[in-house]
């Protein structure tokens, strides 16, 4: 079965399994989006990982030709960048799909490569409004299953494609971060919301997440951002600090460099959930990782990053299917990328 075009789907009002595409569907649709005026949609409230995404998704567009507008009443076709917002662990994505889709229900969508997982959410429901045909990218098989099993109002159609952040392996955002490579630390980046795989690491919510409330509330009002982002990393780092002493991750990364990378074993740890911007802006993520030794994450993207800049990966899986799904479809050819099993520097598998 050939792909599907955005812009040619049949309008229907019946409820149908979604439309399975062919394997590497992902490109021919990217090539008829060339001279199409696109809104990209980028995750709100987004980490750094997710602007490796959005990096990724909007160099794969303009390298298709694609015209990228400021806002979707522009668009001729919407595109959602990839990622594992549009799920029951992360819902502000859900909402923007479902407002999307009553708004503008006459503009094709496209999904680029997600991850889904739903206990509660009615995910076709969100599309009822939808007249104009709409194309859902997975990045591994297990949400392909969950999707192709769902029925759908209207022309959706469903396909399988690499998570968009490796689109930069051949752009210049590559080159630039080679150029810094070097070997100066190891780096040890775990994740502290809700998606972390050990409950031990679901710590405080960053303050900026926190409503400030009282006398203390209102001063802070008259601080200058660029002295409350200056405070926000100090916490943020004093946070990360106090984490790494009592780490198993980072206690196993140790370890690991000793046994696998002796040449690397005196480096320094620089330990922390970079995927933060309260830790590090978006430069900063990818210059950590381009100047580490060794990079061991259980971020993904974190991961990818590391992987795309040749450095030796370890990735630990979170308590969900994202992190393994993909490195099967996408990561395993990559011989300097290991997946840890879940438990690896967790202090023991539970009993």
């Amino acid at each position: 079965m050939s792909a599907v075009s955005v812009m040619d789907g049949a309008k229907s009002g019946e409820r149908r399994h979604p439309t399975l595409l062919e394997e590497g569907a992902l490109a021919g649709v990217l090539a008829r989006l060339s001279g199409k005026r696109i809104y990209c949609f980028e995750n709100p409230g987004g980490n750094n990982g997710d602007r490796l995404i959005y990096e990724g998704s909007a160099f794969a567009l303009r390298s298709a030709g694609a015209v990228l507008v400021e806002t979707p009443e522009q668009a001729e076709v919407i595109v959602f960048t990839g990622g594992f917002y549009v799920s029951d662990k992360w819902p502000d994505g859900l909402d923007v799909l479902r407002d999307y889709n009553e708004r503008l229900p006459d503009t094709p969508i496209v999904l680029l490569p997600q991850s889904f997982w739903f206990t509660t959410t009615d995910f076709p429901s969100l599309f009822a409004s939808r007249r104009a045909p709409a194309q859902i990218f997975v990045r591994e098989t297990t949400s392909y299953d969950i999707i192709k099993e769902m029925v759908f109002p209207g022309d959706v159609s469903l396909g399988l494609g690499d998570d968009m952040a490796l689109s930069l392996r051949g752009a210049p955002w590559r080159d630039r971060y080679l150029a810094k490579s070097a070997a100066k630390h190891i780096i040890v980046i775990e994740r502290i919301d809700k998606e972390s795989p050990h409950n031990k690491m679901r710590l405080q919510t960053p303050d900026r997440y926190v409503g400030k409330k009282g006398f203390k509330g209102l001063l802070k009002q008259f601080i200058p951002m660029s002295t409350k982002r200056a405070m926000r990393r100090k916490r943020a780092w004093n946070t990360a600090r106090t984490l790494e002493q009592t780490s198993t991750f980072a206690a196993f990364a140790r370890e690991t460099v000793r046994r696998e990378h002796p040449e690397l074993a005196d480096l320094p740890i620089a330990y922390g959930d970079i995927s933060l911007p309260d830790l590090v802006d978006f430069d900063g993520f990818c210059s950590m990782i381009a100047e580490a030794g060794v990079v061991f994450s259980d971020r993904l993207h974190g991961g990818i990053c590391a992987a795309m800049l040749d450095k030796p990966t370890y990735i630990r899986p979170s308590d969900n299917h994202k992190i393994p799904g993909i490195h099967a479809l996408s990561l395993t050819e990559m011989s300097h990328v290991t997946l840890l099993d879940r438990y690896d520097g967790a202090g023991g598998r539970p009993g």
